[in-house]
């Protein structure tokens, strides 16, 4: 299992190329995505990434990162009682 440290670490790699505002506390992210995969790092920077553009930014906010969709809210709305089928 990962720590935040090897979570930083990931978060780094899939930011390198990704202009990031001053105030985005990578430790803050990591400790908030303890389950993600690499794949899930990677989806959270380019959702994010793709937010800051929508909102004419040059750089990735902390707010971008906290609007990104991730697999977890994915999850979330699959097991809703809202998504049960009315019918077996």
């Amino acid at each position: 299992m990962k720590d935040r440290k090897d979570s930083m670490a990931i978060l780094r790699v899939h930011l390198r190329k990704i202009p990031i505002a001053r105030g985005v506390d990578l430790d803050r992210i990591a400790a908030r995505t303890p389950d993600f995969t690499d794949a899930d790092f990677k989806n959270l920077v380019n959702e994010a990434a793709i937010l800051a553009a929508r909102d004419n930014e040059e750089q990735v906010r902390v707010k971008h990162f906290d609007k990104a969709p991730t697999r977890q809210d994915a999850l979330a709305r699959e097991s809703s009682p809202r998504n049960a089928t009315a019918w077996r």
